[in-house]
């Protein structure tokens, strides 16, 4: 039990501070042993209910959250950042409950995965047609996806922990650098909040989007989202919220209950976990249970203070900490080469931002090296 509470509050500190991830555990812990596996669980479904703060406070998504930058930016006009954050943490737990309860006919159906993956591909073709109809810059949708695929597909054949830079950078490293130069700043958040209606169309599609991108190799959650989006006629703030937050959080425990259910891991947590010996499905589901369980409970109680909490602190401070500590790890871990991909991601992310291009099109640099895999 200590491990899992160590890994929920190691799972808000990477939430919270923006550009951190779970990822940056992985590196440490390659070496462990399977007495790791609760504080894993834990920290990653803890991640997954506070990674939302920053993308709600602050501006500043990762790359799972960044679909909810602009219904959680116009709720935080109206000073409901709050229940924004609120939304996602009851749309987590939902997707979660839903998801869960289907798995003795999740194992069933995935036990024809040996002929379902055979039509992985067309699905990955599918996705990316969408994610380029879906952009309303389609020209430079096409050249941020070029350039994505280019540097991923080599960064990937030349480096062995290249997704560290290369995510770092996209996602983590492009946001903080954005907001240091441009500022972004909220009006006081109310402390208050109700939910008036519970969000149970969009948990139903949170879990669908979930599994959708736990299962398919490099689909990332907020393209399982964007899917949902256009499919589910998702259309209200408080509905967006609730779908996104529960694909996010379906997605950082289907990550790891697949090497189980297709045999393959879908995250770097996954892969660690993976490499240990004596597993066990009910255990880990009993993990992830209790890891939702005590998350919901300390995201739900904690939320309001943690949100005036933010309002008192210096964004300036956040992600100065964020971009040195960002830096060192990459530095560390993957040296002058890992240091060269993270300016080039970094480079791209922002170029996303500026042109207010979608920054799931960087999710190239993973589909493209998959799909020419499966090709």
């Amino acid at each position: 039990m200590i491990d899992i509470i160590l890994g929920i509050a190691s799972g808000i500190v990477t939430g919270v501070f923006p550009g951190l991830h779970i990822n940056l555990f992985v590196p440490i812990l390659l070496n462990a042993d399977r007495s790791v596996i609760p504080f894993l669980v834990a920290v990653s479904i803890s991640h997954s209910f506070f990674s939302f703060i920053p993308s709600i406070f602050l501006g500043i998504p990762e790359e799972s959250t960044a679909l909810s930058i602009l219904p959680s930016h116009r709720m935080a006009l109206r000073s409901e950042a709050l229940k924004a954050f609120k939304l996602t943490v009851i749309g987590g737990i939902l997707s979660s409950l839903i998801v869960i309860s289907l798995l003795p006919f999740l194992t069933f159906f995935f036990s024809f995965y040996a002929v379902i993956k055979q039509f992985v591909p067309v699905a990955i073709v599918g996705l990316i047609l969408l994610m380029f109809l879906s952009s309303n810059r389609k020209a430079y949708f096409i050249s941020l996806f070029v350039m994505s695929a280019v540097l991923g597909t080599i960064s990937l054949e030349k480096m062995p922990n290249a997704l560290f830079p290369l995510f770092s950078g996209f996602f983590g490293m492009s946001s903080v650098l954005y907001s240091i130069i441009f500022g972004s700043a909220s009006p006081a958040q109310r402390p208050d909040v109700c939910i008036e209606n519970i969000p149970i169309k969009s948990s139903f599609f949170g879990a669908f989007s979930g599994l959708l991108c736990g299962f398919l190799p490099g689909v990332s959650s907020s393209i399982g989202a964007l899917f949902s989006e256009k499919f589910g006629a998702i259309h209200s703030d408080e509905d967006y919220l609730a779908m996104i937050g529960g694909t996010t959080t379906v997605y950082a425990f289907i990550s790891i209950l697949s090497i189980y259910l297709i045999g393959r891991p879908r995250s770097a947590v996954a892969i660690v976990i993976d490499g240990f010996s004596n597993k066990n499905i009910l255990y880990l589901t009993g993990l992830i249970l209790i890891s939702i369980g005590l998350s919901g409970f300390f995201a739900w109680v904690f939320s309001k203070h943690i949100i005036l909490l933010m309002n008192k602190l210096s964004t300036e401070l956040l992600n100065t900490i964020s971009l040195v500590f960002i830096l060192f790890m990459v530095l560390w871990f993957c040296g002058i080469n890992g240091m060269i991909v993270l300016m080039a991601s970094t480079a791209i992310g922002l170029m996303c931002i500026m042109t207010k291009t979608r920054r799931n099109t960087c999710m190239a640099s993973l589909l493209i090296p998959v799909l020419l895999y499966y090709v």
